[in-house]
Protein backbone atom coordinates (compact mmCIF):
# COMPACT_ATOMS: atom_id res chain seq x y z
CA UNK A 1 0.00 0.00 0.00
CA UNK A 2 1.44 3.72 -0.77
CA UNK A 3 2.18 5.75 2.02
CA UNK A 4 0.54 8.58 2.96
CA UNK A 5 4.05 10.60 3.03
CA UNK A 6 4.26 9.36 -1.13
CA UNK A 7 0.79 10.23 -1.80
CA UNK A 8 1.00 14.01 -0.21
CA UNK A 9 4.26 14.15 -1.97
CA UNK A 10 2.69 13.00 -5.36
CA UNK A 11 0.41 15.58 -5.02
CA UNK A 12 2.50 18.67 -3.76
CA UNK A 13 4.54 17.86 -7.42
CA UNK A 14 1.60 17.62 -9.36
CA UNK A 15 -0.11 20.59 -8.04
CA UNK A 16 3.43 22.43 -8.42
CA UNK A 17 4.15 21.58 -11.51
CA UNK A 18 0.47 22.38 -12.64
CA UNK A 19 1.30 26.18 -11.80
CA UNK A 20 4.74 26.63 -12.29
CA UNK A 21 4.89 25.12 -15.80
CA UNK A 22 2.74 27.96 -17.65
CA UNK A 23 5.16 30.74 -15.81
CA UNK A 24 8.25 29.05 -17.51
CA UNK A 25 6.77 28.91 -20.74
CA UNK A 26 5.71 32.62 -20.25
CA UNK A 27 9.43 33.64 -19.20
CA UNK A 28 11.04 31.23 -21.76
CA UNK A 29 9.83 32.90 -24.30
CA UNK A 30 9.75 36.33 -22.83
CA UNK A 31 12.77 36.33 -21.65
CA UNK A 32 12.69 39.94 -19.45
CA UNK A 33 15.35 41.49 -18.95
CA UNK A 34 14.93 41.88 -15.11
CA UNK A 35 16.76 45.95 -15.58
CA UNK A 36 14.47 47.45 -17.68
CA UNK A 37 10.84 45.09 -17.04
CA UNK A 38 7.93 47.22 -15.90
CA UNK A 39 4.80 45.88 -14.12
CA UNK A 40 3.06 46.17 -17.10
CA UNK A 41 5.48 43.08 -18.72
CA UNK A 42 4.14 40.77 -15.68
CA UNK A 43 0.35 40.76 -16.09
CA UNK A 44 0.12 37.42 -18.95
CA UNK A 45 2.43 35.32 -15.93
CA UNK A 46 -0.27 36.89 -13.53
CA UNK A 47 -3.02 35.42 -15.31
CA UNK A 48 -1.35 31.97 -16.09
CA UNK A 49 -0.82 31.27 -11.98
CA UNK A 50 -4.46 32.62 -11.39
CA UNK A 51 -5.88 30.41 -14.02
CA UNK A 52 -4.17 27.00 -13.19
CA UNK A 53 -4.73 27.45 -9.54
CA UNK A 54 -8.57 27.70 -10.50
CA UNK A 55 -7.98 24.72 -12.37
CA UNK A 56 -6.67 23.07 -9.47
CA UNK A 57 -9.97 24.20 -7.02
CA UNK A 58 -12.33 22.68 -9.83
CA UNK A 59 -10.78 19.10 -10.46
CA UNK A 60 -9.66 19.00 -7.13
CA UNK A 61 -13.04 19.56 -5.98
CA UNK A 62 -14.51 16.56 -7.80
CA UNK A 63 -11.49 14.14 -6.34
CA UNK A 64 -12.16 16.00 -2.93
CA UNK A 65 -13.50 12.89 -0.67
CA UNK A 66 -10.18 10.76 -2.27
CA UNK A 67 -7.69 14.07 -1.76
CA UNK A 68 -9.04 14.54 2.19
CA UNK A 69 -7.75 10.96 2.75
CA UNK A 70 -4.25 12.98 2.72
CA UNK A 71 -4.45 16.64 2.52
CA UNK A 72 -6.81 19.36 4.05
CA UNK A 73 -8.25 20.53 0.79
CA UNK A 74 -11.09 23.09 2.24
CA UNK A 75 -7.34 24.68 3.91
CA UNK A 76 -5.72 24.63 0.37
CA UNK A 77 -8.79 26.32 -1.80
CA UNK A 78 -9.08 28.82 1.21
CA UNK A 79 -5.45 29.83 1.43
CA UNK A 80 -5.08 30.21 -2.67
CA UNK A 81 -8.30 31.15 -3.30
CA UNK A 82 -7.07 34.94 -1.71
CA UNK A 83 -3.59 34.64 -3.86
CA UNK A 84 -6.11 33.68 -6.90
CA UNK A 85 -8.09 36.75 -6.44
CA UNK A 86 -5.23 39.15 -5.82
CA UNK A 87 -3.76 37.90 -9.37
CA UNK A 88 -6.99 38.11 -11.66
CA UNK A 89 -7.41 41.36 -9.93
CA UNK A 90 -3.40 42.56 -10.94
CA UNK A 91 -3.55 40.98 -14.38
CA UNK A 92 -5.82 43.43 -15.80
CA UNK A 93 -4.80 45.78 -13.92
CA UNK A 94 -1.18 45.29 -14.89
CA UNK A 95 -2.07 45.61 -18.59
CA UNK A 96 -4.56 48.74 -18.09
CA UNK A 97 -1.84 50.70 -15.76
CA UNK A 98 0.28 52.39 -18.45
CA UNK A 99 -2.83 52.98 -21.22
CA UNK A 100 -4.03 56.50 -21.60
CA UNK A 101 -8.37 56.47 -21.25
CA UNK A 102 -9.16 56.92 -25.17
CA UNK A 103 -6.32 53.23 -25.54
CA UNK A 104 -8.40 51.62 -22.65
CA UNK A 105 -11.67 52.27 -25.15
CA UNK A 106 -10.03 51.02 -28.29
CA UNK A 107 -9.33 47.98 -26.32
CA UNK A 108 -12.63 46.82 -25.57
CA UNK A 109 -13.58 47.95 -29.25
CA UNK A 110 -11.23 47.13 -31.53
CA UNK A 111 -9.59 43.55 -32.75
CA UNK A 112 -11.19 41.04 -30.92
CA UNK A 113 -13.12 42.55 -27.86
CA UNK A 114 -15.66 39.83 -27.17
CA UNK A 115 -12.59 37.86 -25.18
CA UNK A 116 -11.80 40.90 -23.02
CA UNK A 117 -16.21 41.04 -22.81
CA UNK A 118 -15.48 37.45 -21.55
CA UNK A 119 -12.73 38.44 -19.12
CA UNK A 120 -14.57 41.06 -17.67
CA UNK A 121 -17.89 39.19 -17.40
CA UNK A 122 -15.46 36.41 -15.52
CA UNK A 123 -13.92 39.40 -13.11
CA UNK A 124 -16.96 40.72 -11.77
CA UNK A 125 -18.40 37.45 -10.73
CA UNK A 126 -15.20 36.11 -9.53
CA UNK A 127 -15.15 39.37 -7.24
CA UNK A 128 -18.37 38.93 -6.53
CA UNK A 129 -18.28 35.60 -4.88
CA UNK A 130 -15.00 36.28 -3.36
CA UNK A 131 -17.85 39.12 -1.55
CA UNK A 132 -20.64 36.57 -0.92
CA UNK A 133 -18.26 34.30 0.65
CA UNK A 134 -18.21 36.69 3.57
CA UNK A 135 -22.00 36.34 3.83
CA UNK A 136 -22.33 32.88 2.43
CA UNK A 137 -23.98 31.57 6.41
CA UNK A 138 -26.92 33.98 5.61
CA UNK A 139 -30.26 32.40 5.17
CA UNK A 140 -29.90 33.21 1.09
CA UNK A 141 -27.12 32.48 0.65
CA UNK A 142 -26.51 29.58 2.52
CA UNK A 143 -29.53 27.61 0.90
CA UNK A 144 -28.17 29.05 -2.78
CA UNK A 145 -24.49 28.27 -2.17
CA UNK A 146 -24.04 25.29 -4.51
CA UNK A 147 -25.49 27.51 -7.18
CA UNK A 148 -23.10 30.00 -6.38
CA UNK A 149 -20.22 28.53 -6.76
CA UNK A 150 -21.76 26.86 -10.13
CA UNK A 151 -21.94 30.32 -11.62
CA UNK A 152 -18.34 31.23 -10.12
CA UNK A 153 -17.49 27.84 -12.18
CA UNK A 154 -18.66 29.00 -15.29
CA UNK A 155 -17.06 32.27 -15.29
CA UNK A 156 -13.80 29.71 -15.21
CA UNK A 157 -14.67 28.57 -18.27
CA UNK A 158 -15.43 32.36 -19.99
CA UNK A 159 -11.50 33.11 -18.61
CA UNK A 160 -10.76 29.85 -20.44
CA UNK A 161 -11.81 31.22 -24.11
CA UNK A 162 -10.71 34.64 -23.09
CA UNK A 163 -7.17 32.92 -22.60
CA UNK A 164 -7.31 31.08 -25.54
CA UNK A 165 -8.36 33.59 -27.90
CA UNK A 166 -6.03 36.58 -26.60
CA UNK A 167 -2.66 34.60 -24.57
CA UNK A 168 0.68 35.18 -25.79
CA UNK A 169 2.24 32.12 -24.97
CA UNK A 170 -1.27 29.98 -25.83
CA UNK A 171 -1.67 30.75 -29.39
CA UNK A 172 0.92 28.05 -30.52
CA UNK A 173 3.61 25.14 -28.87
CA UNK A 174 3.03 22.51 -26.11
CA UNK A 175 1.46 25.16 -23.79
CA UNK A 176 -1.61 25.58 -26.06
CA UNK A 177 -2.46 21.62 -25.86
CA UNK A 178 -2.15 21.65 -21.33
CA UNK A 179 -4.23 24.69 -21.95
CA UNK A 180 -6.84 22.37 -23.94
CA UNK A 181 -6.29 19.46 -21.19
CA UNK A 182 -6.89 21.71 -18.32
CA UNK A 183 -10.18 22.95 -20.54
CA UNK A 184 -11.13 19.32 -21.07
CA UNK A 185 -10.33 18.54 -17.69
CA UNK A 186 -12.26 20.92 -15.82
CA UNK A 187 -15.53 20.44 -18.04
CA UNK A 188 -15.46 16.83 -16.78
CA UNK A 189 -14.78 17.35 -13.28
CA UNK A 190 -17.61 20.26 -13.21
CA UNK A 191 -20.06 18.14 -14.77
CA UNK A 192 -19.22 14.74 -12.31
CA UNK A 193 -19.53 17.63 -9.34
CA UNK A 194 -22.59 19.04 -10.26
CA UNK A 195 -24.52 16.64 -12.23
CA UNK A 196 -23.01 12.83 -10.99
CA UNK A 197 -22.06 13.30 -7.41
CA UNK A 198 -24.40 12.25 -4.60
CA UNK A 199 -26.27 15.01 -2.35
CA UNK A 200 -24.15 13.69 0.36
CA UNK A 201 -20.74 14.61 -1.36
CA UNK A 202 -22.44 17.77 -2.98
CA UNK A 203 -23.41 18.93 0.98
CA UNK A 204 -19.92 18.90 2.29
CA UNK A 205 -19.04 22.55 2.46
CA UNK A 206 -16.03 23.95 1.33
CA UNK A 207 -14.69 27.42 0.15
Amino acid sequence: MVSTRIVRTALGVIASVAVLYPAAVWFQNSRPDIRSMSLNDLFPVFGLIAFSLMWLHIVGGAMRTFLEKYINFGNFVSKTSIAVLILILLHPLLFLIDLAPAQIVSVFTSGQPVYLWLALIALIIFVSYDIAKLFKTGKFLSAHWHAVKFISTLAFFLIFFHSLGLGTDLQSGPLRYVWMFYGITAALATLYTYVLKTPEEKRKPYP
